[in-house]
């Protein structure tokens, strides 16, 4: 049986895949520090468990009643 790993870090395109964010919007959001990301070389990584965070504390989209 094959264990499945969960990432700590991804790169940027990964966490724009993850989130359905854009390169510059993650970008951003670690400038701000509304996400953790991390320099390993010249690569930048975002902390997987801030991303979720960040999209968790996002506010719901609701229907106005008819």
């Amino acid at each position: 049986m094959q264990e499945t790993t969960i990432p700590i870090a991804v790169d940027i395109p990964e966490a724009c895949k993850m989130s359905s964010l854009g390169r510059d919007t993650i970008y951003k959001l670690i400038k701000e520090r509304k996400i953790v990301g991390k320099k390993s070389g010249r690569r930048t990584l975002v902390v997987v468990d801030s991303l979720r965070d960040y999209i968790a504390g996002l506010p719901g989209v609701y229907k106005e009643a008819a």
